[in-house]
């Protein structure tokens, strides 16, 4: 039930922002709205329209980095912290609509610190 509410407002939302001159299509806040929506249709049961607008926002946060890399190698200006967890916010909420096509795959884990095995051999 709360879906039916939710995705007219999130679609607003995100609409609205890629028309905001400051945004724009490729602004993170606006990719993390679209791949939202694209949650919420999913959970609708709109699966097909789901994939088609988490593909698209998908394909823009993809552009969005590649154009962050070319300004930084230029010497031009990084994403910061925030922008940069925006961009993970917004790959997350796609992982949920995408990975059932194949887009999104586990990574593998790794630990962060090895173990050293406490019993003493006899």
């Amino acid at each position: 039930m709360k879906y039916l509410s939710a995705q007219p407002l999130a679609r607003s939302a995100f609409e609205g922002m890629e028309e905001n001159l400051k945004r724009g299509p490729e602004h993170h806040i606006t990719l993390s709205s679209k791949a939202l929506c694209a949650v919420i249709l999913k959970a609708q049961g709109h699966i097909s329209e789901a994939q088609e607008l988490a593909q698209s926002t998908y394909e823009s946060l993809e552009a969005a980095e590649q154009r962050a890399e070319i300004l930084a190698s230029q010497g031009n200006r990084q994403f910061n912290h925030v922008e940069l967890f925006g961009l993970e916010k917004a790959k997350s909420l796609l992982a949920k609509v995408l990975k059932a096509k194949g887009k999104f795959k586990d990574e593998k884990r790794h630990t962060s610190i090895e173990t050293v095995s406490t019993d003493v051999p006899e």
